[in-house]
């Protein structure tokens, strides 16, 4: 089931979990949505993992904002989910785009 997460500056992102177990984060590239991820979600879950799936701003099912926005503001957004969804430790999945933003994540 899709819940919505409202961002700092109160911008809603649509995100997915799913499943029981390690929990991993996949963030979708340039063009494309959460449902992106729909092939890998279903083998990480059969594999016993929790699997978060979210749409970037202005992506799929998440509010484009009305102001200019960074690399470092999607970075803030994982971690705004990973607390409103209560994920701990967790692997971190990129693709293009949301690889640069998993990246700046971690740094």
């Amino acid at each position: 089931m899709t819940q919505r997460v409202k961002m700092a500056d109160g911008v809603e992102l649509a995100v997915d979990v799913h499943g029981e177990g390690a929990p991993v984060l996949l963030v979708h590239g340039l063009g494309f949505t959460r449902k992106k991820w729909t092939a890998q979600v279903d083998a990480l879950v059969a594999a016993g993992c929790r699997v978060l799936t979210f749409d970037l701003r202005g992506f799929g099912d998440s509010q484009l904002p009305d102001h200019p926005y960074t690399i470092e503001t999607l970075a803030e957004d994982i971690e705004t989910i990973r607390q409103a969804t209560g994920f701990q430790d967790f692997h971190l999945v990129g693709h293009s785009l949301g690889g640069m933003v998993a990246l700046q994540y971690a740094l």
